[in-house]
């Protein structure tokens, strides 16, 4: 075929394109959840898909394909057919850190496949229990250096946020903390409130709870700017702790696909999030039953910009710790 006939055919296809795209979608679409059912990010997907699936049309239905830090969910996103009924929930737990956390994930997130957009985004609060009697950043980081390991956090393991702040804590202070991981939110706040450990991270709007009751107190906020949902407490760059991690970072989630997955349905989709998400109700569970996150959209290709930085500050921070992949 020479280069005329095949401009021709190209040029001939378009209308079937076209009238492929806009014939989608004709059945029920999946989202994977590489996460548990009843967990924050699979509270939030549902959600999603209630307000997204009378835009889109067919029914959405979340399958949970937990496990591995992400990675067996989103593998068989990578492994789906790029024809739109397969999608995918990501944070950056299944994007990022699993790079450093696993030896063979199945995927590289940068590669393997097609980011659609970001629907929302928090920050986190560093917390210390009222009977630490910490109740500054300042406080915590001297009491840290004239007992090191006297004081300890809670994490839910290697790579997850609270270990990344605490790391990038004691790398900028010269501090050490002693780390204790849990399996979940629920034993971690047990200890915390009982006083087994003094320090963890987690959500403004649940740190606001127990602020309220005089069992916990806020001592920084992570990321470029402080949150609507806790004013009053400076992020650790304003109190002089700066670290790229600490600047830079947040907790978001997306909408992710398979690789290859057509222009028109990545538009598609962006504009049925975008829609989404503007709803008033929506931004409503997000900030009082997701623990205080923000609608924040963001599309592909900033989408891919943001990742690869992020990519890049993470898995640094964790070769430098010495995460050993497993």
């Amino acid at each position: 075929m020479d280069r005329r006939q095949f401009i021709g055919a190209s040029l001939a296809a378009l209308p079937f394109a076209s009238a492929w795209a806009d014939d989608y979608p004709k059945r029920a679409i999946r989202w994977i959840n590489p996460f548990p059912a009843g967990s924050p990010t699979d509270a939030v997907a549902r959600k999603l898909a209630e307000f997204a699936s009378p835009i889109i049309g067919p029914p959405i239905f979340i399958d949970n394909k937990a496990g591995a830090n992400g990675s067996i969910g989103t593998q068989e996103v990578a492994r789906s057919a790029p024809d739109g009924y397969t999608m995918g929930i990501a944070i950056g737990d299944s994007l990022i850190s699993v790079a450093s956390l696993l030896k063979n994930p199945g995927y590289d997130s940068r590669k393997d496949l097609s980011l659609i957009c970001k629907f929302s985004s928090s920050t986190a609060v560093l917390f210390a229990n009222a009977q630490s009697g910490i109740k500054s950043l300042s406080e915590l980081i001297a009491r840290a250096k004239a007992k090191p390991e006297s004081l300890s956090y809670a994490s839910f393991g290697q790579g997850t946020q609270p270990h990344m702040i605490m790391a990038s804590l004691e790398e900028v202070t010269g501090a050490r903390f002693v780390h204790v991981p849990y399996k979940g939110l629920a034993p971690a706040m047990q200890d915390i409130l009982g006083n087994a450990v003094q320090l963890s991270v987690g959500p403004p709007v649940m740190i606001a709870q127990y602020m309220q009751k005089n069992q916990l107190f806020p001592l920084a906020i992570l990321g470029p700017r402080r949150t609507e949902f806790l004013p009053q407490v400076p992020t650790f760059v304003e109190q002089g702790f700066d670290n790229p991690f600490l600047r830079e970072s947040t907790w978001w989630a997306g909408l992710i696909g398979p690789k290859k997955l057509p222009q028109a349905i990545v538009d598609r989709w962006g504009d049925v999030v975008k829609q989404a998400i503007s709803k008033p109700e929506f931004a409503q569970f997000l900030a009082t039953g997701a623990g205080g996150q923000l609608p924040t959209f963001v599309g592909p290709d900033a989408f891919a910009k943001e990742l690869a930085s992020e990519w890049e500050m993470t898995n640094t921070l964790l070769r430098k710790l010495g995460v050993t992949p497993q």
